[in-house]
């Protein structure tokens, strides 16, 4: 009860403040609060637009829905204890969403662009009448506004209308032209391959003196963001007995009934028992009993079964019958945890938890434990597959008073079975600049030091081979046995691939085929030129162009439809992210969330003074 209580009462503080703000406001509506500013009764302004309160609650509201409806379609249980964590990110997402949509509408208006308006509304209301197949969209349209519900679907159309005029307007500024089309055809499918010389330097280390010259001059890199160390433990949520009973069940009824999806597929005798793990006893036309084996389509995975033999083709030599060949119809169901599985798991885990993070080392006999540790997590900490956004905002955020957090849910692991994950707070770390010595304790200065002239001394050497080879007229082969240096061959690649991985997380460890500007090369240099250099995490490249397969464009353009619509959609959406950054580094945005509500506590403490007197 405790726990219930501990878990919903930021839901019961929220209820407290809305009925109270709701009762200063009809106070205020009678004249019993005064003086009120009405440039205060704002969140903040964009270009001098006020942001106002109910429209940021309503932004707020539907932030939330979205990421609950999320969350449960990923069968999350307890989808409210997380989304209260993530209270300020919500916040401050909401009030992102309103400053860009009111610099959009400022930028629809300076392209000339309406507003949407019911009359518009009702043109697009009969456009998709006809594309419906109504003969008579007039007709069709004067017995429908007599409906109790024309106004509530021509509000929705108008909402939905005026959301998607931004990005209709980016695509009508942003149409990709046909040579781009054909750069980025070639983009993606021209086949490459590419041989290359590493070159990695390894500079002493530096001194002390030059580590603290380095800080003074460099302080702005050695600034910390606020997080917390924290403990945790993962587990994997397993079917119980009931599932399996209950999957076995499903595919039954499915081939009983003959409907599904079905295949169909060869094996002998030996290999069904093998699989199914019983001996093979069916005649022509049979169905088997369900059974629990490992999918045929998930790979780490159970599913239930299901079997019909179709036909038999007997071996001629063997008498015992089990190499002959069974033609089947197979049903499958995977195996999953239900509902509630995960539920009462979350549940015995939320009960256990404190004792289960009081160790390094969690003990919990009851569920299988797939990844534990510490680790420290800040805000500067991605969201992952094992890393909920609910976990960073429990390590950064202070609203969740106590040192356990709630469980958190994760969606698939590696075993293609949710998981639940808990987690303690074990320190708080409160970030901002690090000072000197703090620095050099934890090696900042020195790994961020060293990088650098790895980096510079790398590069450097790849300039003096480049240097030495065009000067000496031998090829890149050639110079490095001269030198004993070794060649290495690239795999084949798509320089598209290239761009993608430069830009991504794998750029570090893709090594050459991590350097953005690689990837002009494998599409325009000559074959058999060295280029470069090219630099990536410390090391430095020479490289040249071996093969290269050009896709070849249909005469007949309209095959590059789908390309073409996949690409227009890429490409605006790049353009969207970029035309955005451009109208908010110009724009005066204030935020002014926290002087609305001071004014709101002033609005209560007069509310309070006045009934008391």
């Amino acid at each position: 009860m405790l726990t219930w209580f501990r878990n919903n009462a930021k839901i019961f503080l929220i209820a407290v403040v809305v009925i109270f703000v709701g009762m200063i406001f009809l106070q205020w509506g009678r004249g019993g609060v005064q003086n009120v500013e009405v440039d205060k009764l704002v969140v903040g302004t964009v270009n001098g637009t006020g942001l106002q309160p109910a429209s940021y609650d309503a932004v707020r509201d539907e932030v939330y829905n979205n990421m609950k409806n999320q969350m449960e379609q990923m069968g999350d249980p307890d989808p409210e204890n997380q989304l209260a964590l993530m209270f300020n990110d919500i916040n401050n997402s909401a009030f992102e969403i309103m400053v860009d949509r009111t610099l959009q509408d400022e930028y629809l208006k300076q392209l000339g662009w309406e507003p949407v308006k019911p009359s518009m509304a009702q043109a697009l209301l009969r456009t998709q009448l006809q594309m419906f197949g109504i003969e008579d969209p007039d007709g069709y349209m004067k017995e429908y506004e007599n409906d109790p519900n024309y106004r509530s679907t021509l509000y929705q159309l108008i909402a939905q209308a005026d959301m998607a005029m931004f990005g209709a307007a980016v695509s009508l500024e942003n149409l990709i032209s046909a040579d781009e089309v054909e750069f980025l055809v070639m983009d993606a499918m021209t086949s490459v391959s590419a041989r290359y010389i590493p070159f990695n330097s390894s500079p002493e280390l530096p001194l002390e003196d030059e580590l603290v010259e380095f800080y003074n001059s460099n302080t702005d890199l050695f600034v910390s963001s606020p997080g917390a160390a924290i403990r945790y433990a993962t587990f994997s949520v397993q079917p119980t007995q009931e599932d399996i009973d209950a999957t076995l069940a499903m595919v039954d009824s499915l081939a009983l009934s003959g409907t599904g999806i079905p295949d169909t597929f060869s094996v002998t005798r030996t290999q069904l028992a093998g699989f199914s793990g019983w001996n093979v006893d069916l005649s022509a036309g049979d169905l088997s009993e369900p059974f629990l084996a490992a999918s045929m389509n998930q790979t780490s995975m159970m599913a239930g079964h299901s079997v019909e033999l179709l036909s038999v083709n007997s071996a001629v030599d063997d008498t015992t019958g089990d190499s002959d060949t069974l033609t089947l119809v197979h049903w499958e169901i995977p195996l999953f945890p239900s509902y509630r599985t995960v539920r009462e798991t979350l549940w015995d885990l939320e009960e256990g938890a404190e004792s289960i993070l009081l160790t390094e080392y969690p003990v919990y006999d009851q569920l299988s434990l797939v990844d534990y540790g510490e680790l420290v997590i800040s805000r500067e900490t991605t969201p992952s597959a094992t890393i909920p956004q609910s976990l960073i905002s429990f390590a950064t955020d202070s609203i969740w008073a106590d040192s356990i957090g709630p469980v958190f849910y994760v969606p698939s692991l590696t075993t293609g079975y949710p998981a639940l994950m808990v987690a303690r707070k074990l320190e708080e770390i409160p970030g901002g600049q690090l000072t000197l010595q703090e620095a050099l304790d934890n090696n900042a200065i020195l790994l961020e030091l060293y990088s650098r002239r790895q980096q510079d001394e790398s590069l450097a050497m790849a300039s003096r081979a480049l240097s030495a080879i065009e000067s000496s007229g031998l090829s890149m082969d050639e110079w490095a046995a001269s030198e004993s240096l070794e060649v290495y061959d690239t795999q084949q690649f798509n320089p598209v691939s290239v761009r993608q991985w430069a830009g991504s997380d794998q750029s570090a460890y893709r090594g050459l085929l991590g350097c953005e500007s690689f990837a002009d090369v494998a599409l325009l240099a000559d074959e058999y030129t060295v280029q470069g250099p090219f630099s990536n995490n410390g090391v430095s490249y020479l490289a040249e162009i071996v093969t290269r397969t050009e896709a070849e464009i249909p005469d007949n353009a309209s095959q590059l439809a789908g390309f073409y619509l996949s690409v227009q959609n890429s490409h605006n959406q790049v353009f969207f992210g970029r035309l955005m950054a451009s109208i908010r580094s110009s724009a005066d945005i204030q935020d002014q969330r926290d002087q609305y509500y001071n004014t709101m506590d002033s609005l209560r403490a007069d509310y309070a003074a006045t009934h008391q007197q």
